[in-house]
C-alpha cells in the first residue's frame, strides 16, 4: 500500500464529507500522514505516486505554512474537518492513513462506475438511482429515494455528483422549466444550502458559497431556522413559486445532485455559462469581437470569471487575480502597469448589477494591459487550467421529437399550397435545380426548432435529411448555408453506436458533420452554421439550447 494521496480538490471534499464525521467518532483531534512531501528542488508541494511526483492543487494548501524544515504533509481531524499541514518529518504522534497502490476505484465507489482509459468516470444503469435530466450543460439526478440532509449529501458524492446548489436566479428558473416539463419532479427536494456551524449565514455547502440576496427566493416567512438548519427547494412549474424553505436536516426527503456533463473542462465551463445566461448563438459569435456586449455577454463573462476563482459574488478576489496575472506575465507588463493600479479596478464594481459590475472590471484590465488580458483569455480556453472530473452519463439518443410530437395534417395548409404555392403563414413552395419541391417559410426573426419540426410535418413533408455527402452540399447550397443558419431533420443511435436519421433509418454519413458529429449530449439537434464554421458541415446543438437557438427561414423537404 501507500499512503494517502488526493488527485483532486474534489476527491479531498469528497473525503471529508464521507469520512471526517466517522474519524471525529475515534478522536476529536488527530493527524495522519500522508503521501506529500515539498519538492528541495522546485520548492513546490508535490504527491508521492508510485509512477512519479504530481503537482498538489492549491485549494489543498490553504493551510499549509512556508517553513524550510516542515516539508512533509499530514492529514488533521479536528471537529469533523479535514484539513493538509506541513511539519518536520520527524514528528511523533502522527498516525499513518494508507491506501491501495492500485486505487480500485470501481470497489471504492462500490462498482457505481467504470473507468475509461481518459480518467472520466461513467454512470452505468443511471435510472435505479432516480431521474436523470440534462440542462446548463449538466446532469441533474432527481432522487427516487428520501434520506436525511447528510445522507443525501453523501450519496450524490458517491455518484461522483455533488449536492445542488442555485446560486443564480437563472438557474432557479431553469429548474422550474424542468418542474413543467417534467411533473414527477415537482416535489420538494433536499438541495446543500445550510447554516450549521455558521447561524444565520446560509451557505451552498457543495461550492462554499454563500447565498446572494438578489438571487434567491424564499417561501413566505422563510428562513425560518426553527423549522431547521437545512435549505430545500420546492419544484413548481411556476417561476415564482419555486422557492426555497428551511427544514430538520434529520428529516427524510428526495434529494437532487449535479454535475457537469464530459468533456474539456474549459469548454464543459463555457457551456454551462452560455446556457445559464441564456447566451444566444450571434452573441456566442460576437464574444471575441470588439462589438459592444449585451447583457447577457456581460453575465457570461462574469459567469467564467466565477469559475476561475478571480470572481466570487461580484467581488474580484485580488489574490487569485494577482497570482494568475503572475503567471501569465512574460512581458512585464503587471510592472508597467502596477498591481495596484490594476486591482483599483475593483472601483468599477456595481453594488446593484454583478453582471455589469465585474464586466466594467474586465474592461478596465483589458485598457490597463490589453496583452495580459488577451493571454488570460487564450490560457484560459487552450489550457484546461481549471480541474474537474466531469462524467459521461451514457445513454442513446432517440427521436424526441419525432417520438413525443404529435403530427398532424393541416388540411387548409396543404391545400392552399397544393393550389396557390403558399401557406396563410406566408411561405412558399420553391424547387431546387434538380426539379425536387421544397418548402421555404415566410422570414421571421425566430423561428424555434420545435415549430419548424411540427410544421414540416403538418405539410406531409420534413426538415431536410441527406443520405451522401454530395447530396449535402447540394441541399446546403440550395439553402444558401454560407449565409443563413439552417435546420436538419432528428438523427439516433443505433445498437451498434451509430447516427441514423430518424425519417428514413438511413446512416448518418460522417463527412457532413464536424469532428465526426461527436454528440454533447443525449438529445440535441442538427443544423448548419453561417459565418464561422467550415463550409458544408453539420453540428449538433445541445437539447437545452432549443429556447435560444432560432433561424430566419426554415426549408421542408419532399419525402
Amino acid at each position: 500500500m501507500q499512503p494517502i494521496i488526493f488527485d483532486t480538490n474534489d476527491e479531498f471534499s469528497c473525503l471529508e464529507r464521507r469520512y471526517a464525521r466517522k474519524l471525529k467518532r475515534d478522536a476529536n483531534y488527530a493527524r495522519y500522514w500522508v503521501g506529500g512531501f515539498k519538492s528541495p528542488i522546485f520548492n513546490n508541494w508535490l504527491w508521492c505516486t508510485k509512477d512519479s511526483p504530481v503537482a498538489i492543487e492549491d485549494e489543498m494548501l490553504s493551510q499549509v505554512e512556508k517553513s524550510d524544515s516542515d516539508v512533509c504533509l499530514r492529514a488533521i481531524v479536528d471537529g469533523g474537518t479535514l484539513a493538509l499541514t506541513n511539519t518536520n518529518c520527524t514528528s511523533k504522534n502522527v498516525r499513518l492513513a494508507c491506501e491501495s497502490i492500485d486505487r480500485n476505484l470501481d470497489d471504492l465507489l462500490e462498482d457505481l462506475f467504470k473507468f475509461n482509459t481518459k480518467n472520466d468516470s461513467i454512470v452505468e444503469n443511471r435510472y435505479k438511482y432516480g431521474k436523470w435530466i440534462s440542462l446548463f450543460n449538466r446532469y441533474f439526478l432527481f432522487s427516487s429515494e428520501s434520506s436525511s440532509y447528510e445522507d443525501a449529501f453523501d450519496k450524490c458524492c458517491a455518484l461522483g455528483t455533488k449536492l445542488l446548489s442555485i446560486k443564480t436566479a437563472a438557474k432557479r428558473k431553469g429548474l422550474s422549466k424542468l418542474a413543467k416539463d417534467y411533473p414527477d419532479i415537482n416535489d420538494e427536494f433536499w438541495t446543500s444550502g445550510s447554516d450549521v456551524g455558521c447561524e444565520g449565514n446560509f451557505r451552498w455547502c457543495s461550492v462554499d458559497r454563500p447565498f446572494l440576496k438578489r438571487e434567491v427566493l424564499w417561501a413566505p416567512n422563510e428562513p425560518n431556522t426553527d423549522r431547521g438548519r437545512c435549505v430545500t427547494v420546492k419544484m413548481n412549474p411556476e417561476v415564482d413559486s419555486t422557492t426555497l424553505q428551511t427544514a430538520d436536516c434529520n428529516l427524510k426527503k428526495r434529494f437532487v445532485c449535479e454535475v457537469r456533463q464530459s468533456g474539456n473542462s474549459v469548454k464543459a465551463v463555457e457551456k454551462e455559462c452560455a446556457d445559464l445566461v441564456g447566451l444566444t448563438n450571434d452573441e456566442e459569435d460576437k464574444l471575441g469581437s470588439s462589438e459592444p456586449h449585451t447583457y447577457n455577454m456581460k453575465c457570461f463573462i462574469k459567469c467564467i470569471g466565477d469559475n476561475l476563482g478571480l470572481v466570487i459574488n461580484g467581488t474580484v478576489q485580488d489574490g487569485n487575480l494577482i497570482k494568475l496575472l503572475d503567471k501569465l506575465d512574460d512581458d512585464g507588463e503587471v510592472q508597467k502597469v502596477g498591481k495596484n493600479t490594476l486591482i483599483a479596478c475593483k472601483r468599477f464594481s456595481d453594488p446593484n448589477d454583478d453582471c455589469t459590475g465585474v464586466y466594467n472590471i474586465y474592461k478596465c484590465l483589458e485598457k490597463l494591459a490589453p496583452k495580459l488580458i488577451k493571454k488570460n483569455v487564450v490560457s484560459f480556453r487552450t489550457h484546461a487550467s481549471m480541474r474537474m472530473a466531469p462524467i459521461e452519463i451514457r445513454e442513446k439518443r432517440t427521436c424526441s421529437l419525432k417520438n413525443s410530437l404529435e403530427c398532424k395534417p393541416n388540411i387548409t395548409r396543404i391545400n392552399m399550397l397544393n393550389e396557390h404555392g403558399i401557406t396563410p403563414e406566408g411561405g412558399q413552395n420553391v424547387l431546387d435545380s434538380d426539379g425536387r419541391k421544397w418548402y421555404k417559410s415566410e422570414w421571421k426573426l425566430h423561428h424555434k426548432y420545435p415549430e419548424a419540426f411540427g410544421f414540416c410535418c403538418s405539410l406531409g413533408m420534413r426538415l431536410p435529411i441527406s443520405l451522401d455527402y454530395p447530396d449535402f452540399q447540394h441541399i446546403y447550397d440550395f439553402m444558401n448555408g454560407s449565409s443563413f443558419d439552417n435546420y436538419y431533420g432528428e438523427t439516433f443511435t443505433d445498437q451498434n453506436e451509430e447516427e441514423r436519421w430518424c425519417e428514413t433509418n438511413e446512416k448518418l454519413d460522417l463527412q457532413m458533420t464536424l469532428d465526426e458529429f461527436k454528440l454533447e449530449s443525449e438529445k440535441s439537434f442538427l443544423y448548419s452554421r453561417k459565418g464561422l464554421l467550415p463550409k458544408y458541415k453539420l453540428v449538433s446543438l445541445r437539447h437545452s439550447r432549443m429556447d435560444s437557438a432560432s433561424v430566419r427561414y426554415f426549408f421542408c423537404q419532399s419525402p
